[in-house]
């Protein structure tokens, strides 16, 4: 064998080598291969975070695709990542899709959680909609506010609480509330002796108590006892009752109509009254039987008034016989 020909069969030896070696770091460690189809998809989001070409598409914890191109959308506010799927793991188009990262501070790639069972399978080179990553900043800045509000409500919290102490708890509000506790106190013992006074008076007329209600037991009884005997009287004299009602109203009407007729000035009352000289008269008697009751009450029935005194028509002496 020639030298030439060694060196030949070497460099071959060492070509085949390498390309093994190539294909063998693309199937391990980036997950391609030469002899697998793919599919591919189109991931619309508005922020990638720190993914990369060639990231992990994981299913599952299973790497199941690539990401193979990351671009800019044409409205330029979205970004497009483009996938590259193996033909044996069809999707289905509710699926989510994910930008994760592994662990605190790997790598990020791409997470896809199916949904369901019915829904159709994607179709090669669709579009569909990507959740955000988890942006640590972002979270750190609304940390940061949160931490403001929180130092900011501490503060006015920290206001209130010597606003407090200044108003509420100074020298005169807690005497004020001294006092009204003293006074709360006093009322309560007072309230505690009235309530033992009222123990010992139920406890010592017990007996007079126990007989108050046993009379107002019997008064009780005998009220229901003079109902029934009542409803059992008008029971039996519901037709006498009903005509001296009948009679009562029959006389009723009457004395109206006598009085109708004497306010009109009709029949005999009517004219009587009517006539000025009997009212007169009428009224003269009254006043006379005014003036003997009152004598009557005065004096009695057997009083006889005596005569007035005749008056001397001789003149009286004066003193030394001189006549006045």
């Amino acid at each position: 064998m020639t030298k030439t020909t060694l060196q030949t069969k070497v460099g071959l030896f060492v070509v085949i080598c390498l390309a093994l070696l190539a294909l063998l770091i693309l199937n391990f460690s980036k997950g391609a291969s030469l002899f697998r189809h793919r599919y591919p998809i189109s991931l619309r989001t508005g922020d990638v975070g720190g993914i990369k070409q060639q990231a992990a598409v994981l299913l599952g914890g299973l790497r199941v695709g690539s990401v193979s191109e990351l671009a800019l959308a044409p409205d330029g506010k979205t970004v497009l990542l483009r996938l590259r799927i193996d033909s044996r793991y069809p999707l289905r188009q509710d699926a989510r899709f994910v930008i994760e990262q592994s662990g605190f501070l790997g790598d990020q790639h791409v997470a896809i959680y199916p949904q369901s069972t019915t829904a159709p399978f994607l179709e090669p080179g669709s579009e569909v909609q990507c959740e955000q990553p988890f942006n640590l900043q972002e979270a750190a800045r609304s940390a940061t506010g949160f931490i403001q509000k929180i130092d900011q409500t501490a503060q006015r919290l920290n206001e209130v609480i010597q606003r407090v102490d200044r108003l509420v708890l100074n020298e005169s509000t807690l005497g004020d509330v001294n006092q009204t506790v003293a006074n709360f106190r006093h009322m309560s013992e007072r309230t505690l002796s009235l309530a033992d006074r009222l123990d010992t008076l139920l406890a010592t007329n017990a007996p007079l108590l126990s007989g108050s209600m046993s009379n107002l037991n019997r008064f009780s009884e005998s009220m229901n006892l003079l109902g029934t005997n009542l409803n059992a009287t008008l029971a039996e004299n519901r037709a006498s009752v009903g005509d001296a009602l009948r009679h009562l109203e029959a006389a009723s009407r009457s004395l109206e109509a006598i009085t109708r007729d004497v306010n009109a000035g009709q029949g005999l009352a009517g004219s009587l009254l009517r006539d000025a000289e009997v009212r007169e008269s009428l009224r003269q008697t009254l006043a006379n039987m005014s003036i003997l009751s009152s004598n009557l009450s005065k004096y009695g029935l057997l009083y006889k008034p005596r005569p007035p005194k005749k008056e001397s028509s001789t003149p009286k002496a004066g003193a030394g016989g001189l006549l006045q």
